[in-house]
């Protein structure tokens, strides 16, 4: 009978395990930038298809509402929870349906739970309310002090709601942007629902500044009222920036009145005004400065 002498199993040598391990090493360095590219554009990409859902949201808003703005919210004095307010997220959740739409997927600072939508003043059977607090800390900002400002008539502050037809550009005026809480509440993290514009008073040609929130409410420089004086263009400031946030590898996402949507830096959001602190900065160049509404 004739015998088969079976070889003996042959192993990896040290060497030969030591190279595998670099070249694994190798191509995993070479692409796990890719993947996290990928993953940045596709993130970019939802943000911004949810901002242009967000703007049409708006417009849908305002056709029911004699083509007005929606308000900042409603109460501007007192006591404002979620018994007696609405916040303008909770005005165009109707027309949105979709809260989580709100957040930016690169802010994992704030993520609501259950219970952070729960107010202390909820009323059953209302679905809206438990979105009041929660609702401030969305990553869309809000450009209200164009299209809501508050302004103080009979030493009542109130707010008046612009007309989207009054809006000579739709396409270069900035609706909502990209944004990161300035606030205390929930310790600064998540976003914020309203932003602040670098600049407000216009250089004209003969030398005088023109206040640009004036216009829009026919009434005094003093009477609009504002809480927060422009950007504060210090480093690490959450103001820095008037609570617009870059959150996409330097830039902001941002959506124009007419649905368009582009990614912009900071500083092209600056663009057409000398930046400075407390909106001493002048407006010089109007058609480059994307937040007024003439």
């Amino acid at each position: 009978m004739l015998s088969h002498r079976i070889p003996p199993r042959r192993g990896f040598t040290y060497i030969e395990l030591l190279t595998i391990v670099v070249i694994v090493a190798i191509l995993a360095a070479l692409l796990f930038p890719v993947f996290v590219r990928a993953r940045s554009v596709a993130q970019r990409t939802v943000c911004l298809s949810n901002m242009h859902v967000a703007a049409m949201a708006a417009r849908l808003y305002a056709e029911d509402y004699s083509d007005l703005a929606m308000p900042l919210n409603y109460r501007q004095e007192g006591r404002a929870v979620a018994e007696n307010d609405r916040t303008w997220v909770q005005l165009v959740m109707p027309y949105h349906g979709k809260f989580e739409a709100f957040f930016c997927p690169e802010d994992r600072s704030f993520r609501t739970t259950s219970q952070e939508l729960q107010d202390e003043d909820r009323v059953n059977g209302d679905s809206l309310r438990r979105y009041y607090q929660a609702g401030k800390h969305v990553n869309l900002g809000y450009n209200h002090h164009y299209f809501s400002p508050v302004v103080r008539i009979d030493n009542r502050p109130l707010v008046q709601p612009r007309s989207f037809w009054a809006v000579e550009f739709e396409s270069n005026t900035l609706l909502f942007a990209d944004s990161r809480s300035f606030s205390s509440a929930y310790g600064g993290r998540g976003g914020s629902w309203l932003i602040v514009p670098p600049c407000r008073f216009r250089h004209e040609s003969d030398g005088t500044a023109t206040d640009t929130f004036a216009p829009l409410s026919g009434l005094p420089m003093q009477a609009v009222e504002v809480q927060v004086e422009g950007w504060s263009v210090r480093r690490s400031d959450p103001l820095e920036f008037g609570g617009v946030w870059p959150w996409h590898s330097g830039s902001a996402n941002v959506v124009m009145l007419d649905g368009s949507v582009r990614s912009m830096t900071p500083q092209a959001l600056g663009e057409g005004c000398d930046v400075k602190p407390q909106w001493q900065g002048l407006i010089r160049d109007p058609a480059a400065y994307v937040w007024d509404l003439h």
